[in-house]
């Protein structure tokens, strides 16, 4: 015999709860707090949200959808607009380790140089409430992303040096020989998965696809910056600040901003007096495809004559810098 309903008069919420479950219209989850609609429930729930929604349109509004879960602080902003309402909400403070309780975690988290301040905010959470059982491996470029205050070891990863490229190109592919193997670090710097991915794409001609777009993205800026971007690239992979200059007959305070840009991107790094170096070549070669190919020829030309114009000219490299630019009569005069 079936349990008799509760009074909705004597206590509204056993009640509800009751009919609920009886009527098979939800159930409670396996998440604490949380429960399942069914699909008698939720039929209803779309006849109210029909109902409702016409409501709305019909007074100019339009719909949105925002995530589940947002920061406390944003709370906290809004603390002064609550007046009169009940201040409760699910806030998540803490996580389990399902699959072994009792047992360590791990939790990797990559390129957490772009992580927005709400994920940041998450995985501080997740490590001020470790208790020794949490192992949390964050990977980032170089900056200033990681907040004070955070009970972690940085470790630096320093590039593969030419032995230890040349050992991992040897693993991949034996058959590489020694010239083939070199030219793959001056390519990638020792970074790994450069590496990988030039020497899985040997058979192919330029930047490996899966390395051209996230490189490009450092190289995206106003049209500007172009023209210095474009003449850089053709000069080579150490960048003459003087010889820049006069190649792209700009302002030296316009030359020096664009630089500084470019260090900023990490697409350019100081390496002496006046001298800028592209951090990859493959950065490079990626810039130097950004002119069309008639840009490219005179601004090789232009290299020439400033190389020419300079102290202790090196004619073997203007010479090749003017047959790039086609300019045979030029090139025979250098040799």
């Amino acid at each position: 015999m079936s349990k008799a309903l509760p009074k909705r008069s004597e206590n509204y919420s056993e009640w509800y709860n009751e009919i609920v479950k009886r009527a098979d219209l939800a159930e409670n989850s396996a998440v604490r707090g949380c429960m399942v609609i069914k699909p008698y429930g939720y039929a209803i729930w779309e006849k109210m949200q029909r109902a409702l929604d016409d409501m709305f349109k019909e007074t100019g509004h339009q719909n949105a959808y925002f995530p589940l879960f947002v920061p406390k602080s944003f709370l906290e902003k809004e603390e002064e607009h609550a007046e009169g309402f009940a201040k409760e909400c699910a806030v998540v403070t803490h996580y389990r380790l399902k699959a072994n309780p009792d047992g360590p975690g791990l939790i990797v988290a990559e390129d957490a140089h772009w992580f927005d301040a709400t994920t940041l905010e998450i995985l501080g959470s997740l490590l001020s409430r470790a208790d020794g059982r949490l192992l949390v491996v964050m990977t980032g470029r170089p900056g200033d992303w990681l907040p004070d205050g955070w009970p972690v070891d940085v470790v630096e990863l320093p590039p593969l040096d030419e032995a230890q490229a040349d050992a991992m190109v040897v693993a991949m592919n034996p058959t590489l020989s020694a010239e083939q193997r070199a030219a793959v670090f001056a390519r990638c710097d020792g970074v790994p998965f450069y590496i990988e991915q030039v020497v899985e794409g040997l058979s192919e001609s330029g930047v490996p696809e899966a390395l051209y777009e996230p490189l490009f993205a450092r190289l995206r800026a106003d049209a500007s910056m172009l023209p210095v971007i474009e003449a850089a690239a053709v000069i080579g992979r150490l960048v003459d600040r003087p010889v820049l200059c006069r190649v792209v007959d700009l302002g030296e305070e316009h030359v020096n901003h664009v630089i500084g840009e470019l260090e900023d991107a990490l697409v350019l790094e100081a390496w002496g007096p006046d001298v800028w170096r592209f951090r990859h070549e493959l950065l490079r070669e990626i810039a130097a495809e950004v002119a069309p190919p008639s840009v490219r020829r005179t601004l090789h030309g232009k290299v020439g004559d400033a190389l020419a114009s300079g102290a202790d000219p090196d004619w073997g490299l203007i010479a090749g810098h003017y047959e790039l630019g086609g300019s045979v009569r030029r090139r025979r005069r250098c040799l």
